[in-house]
């Protein structure tokens, strides 16, 4: 957050910065924990974009759209990925990632296109 700050002093104050801050921070580690239980439940212990097979430890909790984005931690907008999809995705939406990953050739399953294209 210090760079941020360099780059522009009112990084702190702006309207997105303070709304993601504010929306990251009501969620508790016990919240996490019991969301990425219900998500593998949920998803059948899977990546939603490559059917990695994933557990509590190796599932990463990502935003569709995320809190830079104007996301929330509502539970219909997070998802569990894998640690590649999720640092591929980054602060990409869900819709810009299927995307991304289309032209990128990437690797995104085939059984997984038209679920989520929906």
């Amino acid at each position: 957050h210090k760079r941020s700050a360099e780059i522009n002093p009112n990084y702190q104050y702006t309207v997105g910065a303070v709304a993601a801050r504010q929306a990251h921070t009501k969620m508790t580690r016990s919240d996490i924990d019991q969301l990425k239980r219900l998500k593998l439940r949920q998803q059948h212990a899977e990546c939603i974009y490559c059917i990695s097979v994933l557990d509590e430890v190796q599932a990463h909790l990502d935003h569709r759209t995320p809190l830079s984005r104007g996301g929330t931690n509502e539970p219909e907008n997070l998802q569990l990925l894998c640690a590649r999809c999720n640092s591929e995705k980054h602060a990409k939406t869900h819709s810009e990632y299927v995307a991304w990953l289309k032209a990128a050739d990437g690797h995104l399953s085939p059984d997984r296109q038209g679920k989520l294209e929906e």
